[in-house]
């Protein structure tokens, strides 16, 4: 019987790469899986968050109703609770409309805010952007860069459902010009000019545009919009958009995600940790020989133990090391590839949120190392090994 020098944790590993190479790498790709599975879920809340941004410049109330009569009075009915609320100090007539654009997964809408020319230029700056043309009383319609790049159309182009039925902006518009982020922040949005919508729509919505202070309460305005709203009979449809009621809708919508991660991650781990254990059962009996000649010569079962122990930590380290490397180069490639040209989030590259949650594999590996390890060698009886091997 040959006796390996297996207690020479690395040279083991060397000598043995056939049977720790395995090992490495299905910890290695289902440490990827679950980091992958939480930078998908965190791109696709980020991708919708990202659209609330525009909520923390500006918030509106629209009415709509086939009751012309009825629509004036709402809207003076409106007018009269913005103008006496101290939290709002400017607003203007507008007309609010969804535009569509591609997200991560799924389909999404973003907002058109039409106004008239006379409140186009300070509109824009109040939003912090830039824009590359001039608009004058011909301009149909701006969109961010951000969307547009999501998009995929270029200025001069027409759009809405009359080209394209999928899109959620009614009609025909001329995209007239591009709007450049000029900060940090992007904002996924477009500006139109009222009186060119106005002539192509049916006139029965109509609202406010509310033009929010940096240290406007957020809650007050979410308060009075969601009481001007209630306050109306039911021939009248009110819809409001504030940072709030937006913050609500992704809670209500994704809410639930990181608990369907955790439940991914936990049937993965024991997966893996069941699978990865018969691998340990059969390793552990090829070596049965080579263990009981070591303890009839005088090694402790204990000795053992801590030693096979220790080559199964490194291995179990290796493959998490793997699959955490493989997660950033597999991400960072994706972005650059697919995610970023279309202005969306993306996946996180190195994220120490989603490393978190590949965690529990290590765990679960550890803690059945430990306990298959233990039970097999504190069961091994070394003479009846050494006369089996005669």
């Amino acid at each position: 019987m040959k006796l390996t020098n297996s207690f020479t944790t690395w040279l083991y590993i060397k000598c043995n790469l056939n049977k720790v190479l395995p090992v490495v790498f299905i910890i290695a790709l289902s440490t990827l899986a679950l980091i992958s599975t939480k930078s998908l879920t965190s791109a696709i809340v980020s991708d919708y968050s990202r659209l609330g941004h525009l909520f923390e410049k500006i918030a509106f109330i629209q009415v709509t109703s086939d009751n012309i009569e009825n629509k004036k009075n709402v809207l003076s009915y409106i007018e009269e609770g913005l103008n006496n609320n101290s939290n709002i100090d400017e607003f203007i007539p507008t007309h609010v409309e969804k535009i569509s654009m591609s997200p991560l997964v799924g389909d999404a809408q973003t907002w058109v805010l039409f106004v008239d020319l006379n409140d186009v230029k300070s509109l824009i700056l109040h939003l912090n952007l830039v824009a590359d043309a001039n608009y004058d009383d011909n301009f149909e319609l701006l969109l961010t860069d951000s969307l547009l790049n999501n998009k995929g159309v270029d200025v001069g182009e027409r759009i809405g459902s009359a080209h394209d039925s999928s899109e959620e902006l009614q009609g025909d518009l001329l995209l007239s010009g591009q709007l450049t982020n000029n900060s940090d922040i992007d904002l996924f949005m477009g500006i139109g000019n009222l009186a060119t919508r106005e002539q192509q729509s049916d006139n029965t919505s109509a609202g406010y545009l509310i033009l929010l202070q940096n240290d406007t309460d957020q809650l007050a305005v979410h308060n009075l919009l969601e009481n001007l709203s209630n306050n109306v009979d039911s021939t009248t449809h009110i819809e409001y958009g504030s940072l709030l009621y937006f913050n609500n809708q992704i809670d209500d919508d994704y809410g639930d995600l990181d608990k369907m991660v955790w439940i991914i991650v936990f049937v993965i781990s024991i997966v893996v940790t069941f699978s990865t254990s018969l691998l340990y059962i059969i390793y552990f009996s090829e070596r049965l020989d080579e263990f009981g000649l070591l303890h009839a010569i005088g090694y402790t079962k204990k000795f053992i133990f801590l030693e096979v122990f220790k080559e199964l930590s490194i291995e179990i380290i290796l493959g998490w090391s793997l699959g955490v490397l493989l997660s950033v180069a597999i991400n960072q490639f994706v972005n650059t590839t697919i995610f970023l040209p279309k202005s969306l989030a993306g996946f996180p590259v190195f994220d120490l949120q989603s490393i978190y949650y590949s965690l529990p594999i290590v765990i679960f590996l550890f803690l059945t190392s430990f306990f298959v390890v233990r039970k097999k060698l504190y069961k091994m009886d070394p003479i009846e090994i050494i006369e089996r091997g005669r």
